[in-house]
């Protein structure tokens, strides 16, 4: 194993300077960005739905849970012994 060791005053070289972009170039970076974006609010808004669609699963499923037990109790305690009972 190698351990390259570096002065604190050693100077590193400096990376090349980017050319400039010609028209048809900079279109397609444009291009690429622009379709970077759309995916990024795509993938939000397609997290989003899937937030309220699970938060409304959960609503639904606790929903179902409370009612049944309110039903199942007044089952229990004879709600439906009278007339009026069963057509209510």
């Amino acid at each position: 194993m190698a351990i390259e060791v570096t002065s604190v005053h050693e100077r590193r070289p400096r990376l090349p300077r980017l050319r400039r972009l010609d028209s048809a170039s900079r279109k397609h970076v444009a291009a690429l960005e622009s379709a970077r974006k759309r995916r990024i609010i795509f993938r939000s808004a397609l997290a989003a739905l899937a937030g309220l669609v699970l938060m409304g699963a959960v609503l639904l499923v606790n929903s179902y849970i409370n009612y049944s037990k309110l039903v199942d109790e007044r089952l229990a305690n004879g709600y439906l012994t009278s007339r009026a009972g069963i057509y209510a």
